[in-house]
């Protein structure tokens, strides 16, 4: 995927964020404080990240997020849109589950990027005031399953085709009611 294209995936996703806006809920900036995947074969290679997103309720029941995170080690980033229905009312706590597709920049010789496609299950608070969310899922990288030379390594790591993922975020949010 080139940087064109991924651009006009973000661009795309923004204009979709603001185009439902008017009819939102409430809204909420997130500080992504720990999120775990496993993306390459040996052991090492794993990904802790932290980052930054936004959530927006634009029903009672649904949701969607942005998520942009960077890997501890520095070894690229990866930016995440997720939708999500909720169980119960978006103005409590509920528990949800959605889909997600995002855009991962690995950093280093072989594979440059990929797209991680997935599911995503979690508990989340009301967007008003201080939330949280903790969550799970499982991505498949489309155009995963190469070879990936980091900067740092002497020997290439094994990217995954699939992978787990699982995070803890805090937000503050607002309501537009």
């Amino acid at each position: 995927m080139s940087f064109h294209s991924s651009r006009s995936l973000l661009v795309l996703l923004a204009l979709f964020g603001w185009g439902v806006r008017a009819q939102a809920q409430a809204g909420g900036i997130l500080l992504i404080l720990w999120n775990y995947e496993a993306v390459y074969e040996l052991s090492s290679g794993r990904l802790e990240h932290f980052g930054i997103g936004y959530d927006q309720d634009i029903t009672d029941r649904t949701s969607f997020g942005l998520k942009f995170r960077i890997p501890l080690d520095g070894s690229g980033w990866v930016v995440n849109y997720n939708s999500a229905y909720h169980f119960s009312s978006t103005e409590n706590g509920s528990f949800y589950m959605g889909p997600t597709i995002g855009y991962r920049s690995l950093a280093g010789e072989g594979v440059g990027s990929v797209i991680p496609l997935g599911f995503r299950i979690g508990v989340r608070g009301g967007l008003e005031r201080f939330y949280a969310d903790l969550h799970a899922g499982y991505v498949y990288n489309l155009g995963g399953g190469g070879q990936v030379l980091l900067e740092d390594s002497s020997q290439p790591y094994d990217l995954m085709k699939s992978s787990f993922c699982v995070g803890v975020d805090l937000g503050w949010g607002w309501s537009h009611k």
